[in-house]
């Protein structure tokens, strides 16, 4: 593998990505949101919009289907409104609608920023423009995009998310030890279905369960778990 990000897969229905495809770049550093903006144009043909704030009349936009990743500029958070998107997003869980932050500080505490089931994506400070359009590509084929990195610091930290440590006491079944490992491996809810030949309505029955006992609230908390008591 040549990247250093993993990506994990959501899912996501086919019709979607064929939907118009928007970016909208939340920042009060309108020069370089634009810089963003004619990047993400000129490289793949988005229709990109910059805000200096989440207005009344975008929050309306979050009910049409469309599909839009809302960039938020990390150091800008409070300015513009955009720790409302974030809570908003990641309670209702909005099909269509992902949050990614730019302009991450390399020493925060990342745990608490994956902690938001509503973030796809995270990029910091400086990184590369070609990391940057990866990781967008990445984001709207409805993926995770999170460097080697930030898993390692989750894994490592004593402080995991959810107020607790990571349980190695936990039982699960032969079915769901299966489905865990798909999971950690990138593998979306239909990719699971078809390779073990049951309903998708199964396998979100045996995530449920597996989140439950857990006691976590995501793929990506279930994934460090998986990657911390599951090695092989």
């Amino acid at each position: 593998m040549h990247t250093n990000n993993i990506a994990f897969k959501y899912e996501t229905n086919a019709d979607e990505i064929e939907a118009t495809r928007r970016i909208c770049i939340v920042s009060g550093n309108q020069l370089e949101s634009q810089l963003i903006a004619l990047k993400l144009k000129k490289s793949m043909d988005l229709q990109c919009t910059c805000l200096k704030m989440i207005s009344i009349e975008e929050q309306i936009l979050l009910n049409y289907n469309d599909l839009c990743v809302y960039l938020l500029d990390f150091n800008d958070l409070k300015n513009t409104n955009a720790e409302w998107l974030m809570n908003y997003t990641s309670a209702l869980d909005i099909e269509g609608v992902y949050v990614a932050l730019y302009n991450v500080k390399r020493n925060i505490d990342i745990q608490k920023l994956v902690q938001n089931k509503a973030i796809r994506g995270i990029f910091y400070q400086n990184d590369p423009a070609e990391i940057f359009l990866k990781g967008i590509k990445t984001i709207l084929k409805g993926e995770l995009w999170l460097t080697r990195k930030i898993l390692s610091k989750c894994l490592l930290s004593p402080k995991i998310p959810l107020g607790g440590t990571l349980n190695n006491n936990v039982i699960l079944s032969l079915r769901e030890k299966e489905i865990l490992k798909c999971v950690a491996t990138g593998a979306s809810n239909k990719d699971i279905a078809r390779k073990m030949s049951i309903s998708l309505h199964t396998v979100k029955t045996h995530l449920y369960n597996i989140f439950r006992k857990l006691n976590v609230p995501n793929r990506l908390q279930a994934t460090l778990w998986a990657f911390a008591y599951m090695p092989d």
